[in-house]
């Protein structure tokens, strides 16, 4: 009996593309990981295609390798080949390539995506050499002739001088969600402007970008995230050009070096419909991340003035330094909420993990089953509780001297007042009593 032949091997691979020919079966494992270092063993699996487009699950391919340039050709070839390539809506790559690779790459590359015409959503990673100094001669604008009419939402990381730009603009009346991920020489600024960006919601982009999206316009946009630690001045900078074109953001995130006031002062005079502002900063080089100083550069800078609208307020800290007296914190978002009904949840930067105020920790009213939800601080006591103690004598003397106020008696059904603050003296201290101090003051109208 003759036994089949097995899979070729990595030699036969070889010498069938370098004579043009590839074989007829698809490789199982390039939907999922192909790497070059072992392509002798990988499965060969006919009718790959066919079976899965059969059953409708073919709607996505994920191909993450690291080139040898033939692979890509392979790629390309087989997209090119299948019939099936019609059925393809996402397309993820990520290809670490050599600098000596690029050209052959690209021009591949491009090959397959103009096998698919019918994609929705690309995400394409292309990772290169550090060195600037070559990018316009070694990286190639592959992707100039790619048309693709049905395109929602492109996902790039890479160099921002391959052409990314060009070909978002060459789709700028489908794309709804963009996100430029990429790297840019020092100094360089895109002013190039295209067609609008007619159904752009949602878009993520880094200072260098700011100029080409906001002269192509995006009159749809709600939200935007500046990517990257930037300076302050290139930051300010950004944001200005952005305003001056789209003032009506209704969710902004910004990553910079340091945070003044300078950052709160530009959002509150150009994003005055703003709900949510997050912000990541890097204050390790010099700049305010005391928490008792936030209530002072908040108040001065109007942003809670004039951004009437902001329901979400946070600040993810990268540095690991001195963060200010927790025993202020809990007066400092009595303060921030105070007069800002709208704030639903509010996150500071913290000592540990980045912690945040979640639905799932609010404290309801239930004096006026109908007023709206206001910021609940069992999140924000336990924290700070968890981080120090100091803050329990100022908390508890506010506690009684609004009791001596109100006569001790309360009209809402709530645990006994005393019972409570005994158990805060007593330590450690319990999550229950935590909460019953937050409904306690909920219902003092302490906040």
């Amino acid at each position: 009996m003759v036994q089949p032949p097995g899979p070729p091997t990595r030699k036969t691979l070889m010498v069938q593309e370098r004579q043009g020919r590839f074989p007829a079966e698809i490789w199982d494992r390039s939907l999922q990981e192909l790497d070059s270092s072992s392509l002798g063993s990988v499965r060969l699996v006919n009718t790959f295609f066919r079976d899965v487009a059969t059953r409708l699950f073919f709607r996505w391919i994920v191909l993450r390798f690291r080139p040898g340039w033939r692979v890509v050709r392979f790629m390309s070839e087989m997209l090119k080949q299948s019939r099936y390539r019609f059925h393809v809506r996402e397309l993820e790559l990520c290809i670490l390539t050599e600098l000596d690779l690029t050209h052959r790459v690209g021009c591949m590359l491009r090959g397959g995506l103009k096998a698919m015409p019918n994609l929705t959503k690309l995400t394409l990673t292309l990772s290169r050499p550090d060195r600037w100094d070559t990018h316009s001669h070694m990286v190639p604008k592959f992707l100039s002739s790619v048309h693709l009419r049905r395109l929602e939402e492109l996902s790039y990381q890479g160099d921002l001088c391959c052409g990314i730009e060009e070909f978002a603009s060459r789709h700028a009346s489908t794309l709804k969600k963009l996100e430029l991920d990429a790297d840019a020489p020092p100094g360089y600024i895109s002013t190039s402007a295209g067609p609008p960006f007619a159904q752009l919601y949602e878009a993520t982009a880094p200072s260098a970008s700011i100029g080409f999206l906001a002269q192509s316009g995006m009159p749809l946009l709600k939200k935007f995230e500046l990517l990257y630690f930037d300076d302050m001045q290139t930051t300010l900078n950004a944001l200005v050009v952005l305003a001056s074109n789209k003032s009506d953001l209704e969710e902004l995130r910004l990553s910079v070096v340091g945070l003044g006031e300078a950052i709160f002062v530009v959002v509150a005079q150009h994003f005055p419909r703003l709900r949510s502002l997050i912000i990541s900063c890097n204050t390790e080089f010099g700049a305010f991340h005391a928490i008792d100083q936030w209530s002072d550069v908040l108040a001065a800078s109007g942003v809670l003035r004039n951004c009437a609208k902001l329901t979400e307020l946070v600040s993810l800290d990268w540095s690991n330094g001195y963060y200010g007296r927790w025993d202020r914190g809990w007066e400092l978002l009595l303060k921030i909420s105070h007069g800002n009904p709208n704030l639903d949840y509010i996150t500071l930067p913290d000592s540990g993990m980045w912690q945040r105020v979640h639905k799932a920790f609010w404290v309801p009213s239930y004096l006026d089953p109908n007023e709206p939800k206001r910021l609940g601080y069992r999140w924000l006591v336990d924290s700070i509780l968890r981080q120090s103690y100091s803050c329990l004598p100022s908390l508890l003397a506010v506690i009684k001297a609004k009791l001596d106020e109100c006569g001790n008696n309360l009209e809402s059904e709530v645990h006994e007042p005393g019972s409570v603050i005994e158990s805060l003296k007593q330590g450690p201290l319990l999550s229950s009593a935590v909460y019953d101090l937050l409904q306690l003051g909920r219902d003092l109208k302490l906040y």
